[in-house]
Formats: C-alpha cells, structure tokens, sequence
C-alpha cells in the first residue's frame, strides 16, 4: 500500500504515504527498534549509486557534483581531503567508482532534512526527500531501498511523543549542522509486504505484487 502507519494502544495514531525501492532495488522486509533521528544529514553515497546513477549525471554535465553539494574523496579515511572534481576525468570511469562521494545537508540533499535510524544490517533508513511530487502517483517505487516519508515531521513529532516537535528541534533543522535527537525510548518498527487486507469495514484490498513475492511463494508452494 506505499504507506506508513503508526499505531498506539490498537489505534492508529498517523498515517502517510512513503517511497519505497524500485522492482530491482527492493526494500527488504524486516523487524527493528528506531532509536533516533539526525538532523541535517550528509548522504554517504553507496557506490553502486554513485556508478549508475550518479556517475552518468556527472559525465553529462561537469557540473552536476558540484551544484548537487557532493563532495569527492579518495577513500573513506577520515583523513582523505576533498578532491576537485573538475580535476577528474569521469569519462575514463568504465567500470566500478574509485571514489567516495558525500553529498552535504542542504536544500539538494536526497536525504532531505531528516532521517530516521534503527539499526539493521541492510543499510535501510526513513528520511525526508525534497522531491515531494511523486507522492502524487499510485505505483511509489522510486527509492533506492531506503523509505522515504511524505511528512516526516508528523513522524518526528510521534517518536517524541508530541503533538508537535518542540522548538528547539525545529532550531536544530534551521540550523543547517548536523546533530542526532535521540528517541525517549526506542520504539518498533515492522516493514512488511502484505499485498491483501481487510479494512475495519470489513473491505478487501488488493494491491500489485510489485516485487513478485507473492508470486514466487505461490510457485514454491506448488499452487
């Protein structure tokens, strides 16, 4: 259903449209415990993105690192200094991504202005998008695994059991510096696929299949 609900002593206490991973990029499904949120979060950019999608921007407009915020390094050193990326001759790139990209907090960054983290060993977080419009479709697979959320400070306001963030977290967005809010308590976190479920009108939904799963347990199960 491309959605994210929250809920609170059997009620739904929020709910909201997400972005999950494309067919061939899925996100997994799995169990885990949010423990906190970072405000202003750099994007380490995973380097199969950096060689698909982000490397071929960057061989058409020389540009494209630069007025995207990213930083190039040569190595995940904390040492490493930023490379000049118009030193770099991307076109000789023909397979893999010798360098480590990192794009800073800002009004481009992919992981908007907040990003919700629970440990889990497929490298899987909610955050925000500046690319708001594609709420608007039916079928939201657009992300690269990660989830992304439609109003991520409804979602931060819950976690601090609020009804809204306070001030001061708003501060700490506005601020443009990268910090960590940590939850009063950590809470869990369920991401399923369920394509079938009835409502408490006792309607049946059905949904697309998008990752095949379903189908793939039918044929394991001979049916």
């Amino acid at each position: 259903g491309f959605r994210l609900t929250a809920a609170e002593q059997g009620e739904h206490a929020l709910n909201m449209r997400i972005i999950v991973g494309l067919d061939y990029r899925s996100t997994p499904s799995f169990n885990g415990a949010l423990s906190h949120m970072v405000l202003n979060p750099y994007w380490n950019v995973p380097a199969s993105i950096a060689r698909k999608d982000l490397l071929p921007k960057q061989q058409k407009n020389p540009d494209f690192f630069t007025s995207g915020g990213f930083k190039v390094y040569s190595s995940h050193s904390r040492d490493a200094e930023a490379l000049d990326p118009d030193t770099i001759d991307w076109h000789a790139i023909k397979k893999g991504f010798p360098y480590v990209l990192r794009q800073d907090p800002g009004t481009h960054n992919a992981l908007g202005k907040i990003k919700f983290m629970f440990a889990n060993g497929f490298d899987i977080y909610l955050h925000d998008t500046p690319s708001k419009s594609l709420f608007q479709k039916d079928i939201r697979t657009f992300s690269s695994g990660c989830i992304r959320l439609e109003k991520p400070l409804e979602l931060a306001a819950f976690l601090l059991g609020g009804q809204a963030v306070p001030d001061k977290f708003l501060a700490g967005m506005e601020s443009n510096k990268t910090m960590a809010v940590h939850l009063p308590k950590q809470l869990p976190i369920y991401l399923v696929y369920i394509t079938t479920w009835v409502d408490k009108q006792d309607q049946v939904h059905f949904s697309p299949d998008i990752y095949g799963r379903d189908l793939r347990a039918l044929q394991y199960a001979g049916w």
